[in-house]
């Protein structure tokens, strides 16, 4: 059997067993049932490589695709394993490609063998230079929520994100209502919020005339008082991106979850503001 497969097959195993057990510390139930369903497909496609089961190359190009393209979304925290996921993604992509296309996974001459695993080893390093570039390049949550409201260029206007404990003082203080977006890191409409919705010029100026408030609902460390978890608990957060508009005195007054335009977005702050207080989950 070609190094290439067995190779594959191992890092197949290895994500089969990690993905289902990081189910259980998932944010939301879809997240938890992809991470699931992938591992499963992973371990069947791994016992299919080491039984040299015809399909099962194709099933390994596909569940590598798979890490390539979704990572992010079912990814556990942390770039770490975003990171080691399109890693793992691309080598067995590689060494896949790199194999014969029989389906037989039958041993090549010597020669095929050591050129499959140098181009293997060269686009490996390939990948992880990669995806070590677009976790520099992307920003975690909480160094988003420091961020200033003005821009180092002075030319570009943002949103003053503020820490929950820091943001229901002010609102208290200038009685002004708060909106809060709960997120994680590896949720993927949190971050095209990021890249769309919080950056529209319109719905910055809107949350700079209120109190903006950012949290990263898995971090456990205390920020004037309030951790993330303890604060996604205590409003009842079930999916991300989870956006509230609450009163001065933390009081819900409208919820909502998932990806927002910034027409929608503005639409539904604007009536958030005009409800009557609810109390808090």
């Amino acid at each position: 059997m070609p190094f290439g497969a067995v190779f594959a097959s191992l890092l197949l195993g290895l994500v089969g067993v990690f993905l289902p057990l990081s189910a259980l510390g998932a944010g939301s139930a879809p997240t938890a049932l992809g991470r699931v369903a992938l591992g499963l497909i992973c371990l069947n496609v791994s016992i299919g490589l080491m039984r040299r089961q015809p399909w099962a190359r194709w099933g390994a190009l596909f569940a590598a695709l798979v890490l390539l393209l979704l990572n992010d979304l079912l990814a556990p925290p942390g770039g770490a394993v975003a990171k080691l996921a399109i890693l793992f993604g691309g080598v067995i992509s590689i060494l896949l490609l790199a194999l014969p296309p029989t389906g037989k996974l039958t041993p090549t001459d010597h020669p095929q063998r050591i050129g499959g695993l140098a181009v293997a080893s060269v686009l490996g390093v390939v990948a992880l230079g990669v995806s070590l570039v677009w976790g520099t390049l992307t920003p975690s949550p909480e160094s988003r929520a420091t961020e200033s409201p003005i821009r180092i260029s002075g030319l570009s206007p943002r949103v003053s994100w503020k820490d929950f404990g820091s943001g229901i003082e002010l609102a208290a203080t200038n009685s002004k209502p708060l909106f809060v977006v709960f997120e994680t890191s590896w949720c993927g409409y949190c971050r095209k919020m990021n890249r769309s919705t919080f950056k529209d010029p319109g719905v910055v100026e809107r949350l700079n005339e209120l109190v903006a408030v950012k949290i990263n609902a898995e971090d456990d460390e205390k920020i004037n008082g309030y951790s993330g978890r303890e604060l996604a608990a205590r409003y009842g957060v079930a999916g991300y991106p989870a956006l509230m508009v609450l009163g001065p005195g933390g009081q819900v007054r409208s919820r909502t979850s998932g990806y927002l335009d910034a027409r929608d977005f503005l639409a539904w702050v604007e009536k958030g503001i005009r409800s009557g207080s609810q109390s808090a989950s």
